[in-house]
């Protein structure tokens, strides 16, 4: 069995203060206090991060850590041609899309993402994004607003949305240079969480402008054919979803009667219930590597807003205790 002193090299010190500059999993006694103190992570919750520029809806967002998170497009309240990238403490500009753009899907990382569709009317443009501008990508075969997507630049997808006079089933696959047509979605709606890849997708939720507002309905995507499998424990429209298909997470939108704050951890077979966010919102973007870190911002709560909120852990300073 290890102890401590193997672990970490030393046995636990007997200190009168605190350590200034611990390291995470160091242990020492406070003489002082009388207490086995550590620092260890906290429990995964939402914390507040910085500010966007300006309140902006119906943005789309690409990357994999919080401290790299790349948002672009949306509302302020017209369409917008700013791209930001998020630092892990502020956002900062980057080079401007070719064209404003609104409600429109995104994908990649934070240095190779890939924007799809939106506007109103929807517009079959994409563009890409390589770390240092954006440039033109492949058209899409079908325009569409409130389509969301995932995946890597080079094998990503997005499904559903709305073409200007009805609600899309179609699922659309880029290879880092060219949309084709992938297999339908067996429920057709828009703003639905999108998460996973090309050959590992999932759409959760989603909506349509008639009954019900918003559905429960979640599929996966094995690159050619969608299935259902368990649905959202409630329904969600205009909700942000990021991570892989087997360690996803559904964060906020609409319930149908309202904004809600609930979020949802899905491990490739059910769905459980996750820390809640501060604010209720729908409209906005989002991105992470798994469900235990990510960001989300933007969006309507119920107006337009600028917060960011970041999830995942942080090491603290802690009283050790037996129970």
């Amino acid at each position: 069995m290890s102890t401590y002193e193997n672990l970490y090299g030393g046995r636990v010190k007997v200190v009168s203060t605190n350590p200034s500059n611990p390291k995470e999993g160091e242990v020492w006694y406070n003489s002082t206090l009388g207490q086995l103190k550590g620092y260890v992570l906290s429990p995964a919750a939402w914390t507040s991060g910085g500010a966007l520029p300006a309140a902006t809806i119906g943005l789309a967002a690409a990357g994999t850590t919080n401290s790299s998170i790349l948002a672009w497009g949306g509302g302020a309240p017209s369409a917008v041609t700013t791209s930001l990238l998020y630092n892990g403490t502020s956002w900062t500009a980057t080079p401007s899309l070719p064209a404003a753009r609104i409600y429109q899907s995104g994908s990649g990382t934070a240095t190779a993402a890939i924007s799809g569709s939106g506007g109103d009317p929807p517009i079959t443009n994409s563009d890409e994004y390589d770390g240092s501008s954006w440039t033109a990508g492949g058209t899409m075969n079908t325009g569409r607003r409130h389509i969301d997507g995932s995946g890597p630049q080079t094998a990503a997808f997005a499904a559903g949305g709305w073409t200007g006079t009805a609600t899309s089933n179609a699922t659309e696959e880029y290879n880092g240079s060219s949309w084709t047509n992938g297999g339908n979605l067996n429920t057709a709606r828009y703003g639905i969480s999108a998460a996973g890849t090309e050959s590992a997708g999932l759409a959760m939720g989603g909506g349509t402008p008639s009954s019900p507002p918003a559905y429960n309905n979640t599929e996966e995507y094995n690159g050619s054919s969608w299935t259902n499998v368990t649905a959202l424990p409630a329904a969600r429209a205009y909700g942000i979803g990021y991570g892989p298909q087997t360690a996803a997470k559904q964060v906020n939108g609409n319930s149908g009667s309202g904004n809600v704050t609930t979020t949802f951890d899905y491990d490739g077979s059910s769905f459980s219930s996750a820390p809640a966010t501060s604010n209720a919102r729908q409209d906005g973007a989002g991105a992470g590597t798994d469900n235990t870190s990510g960001v989300v911002t933007g969006g309507y709560i119920p107006s337009a807003t600028a917060t960011t909120e970041e999830y995942g852990q942080e090491a603290e300073i802690r009283t050790l205790t037996t129970s």
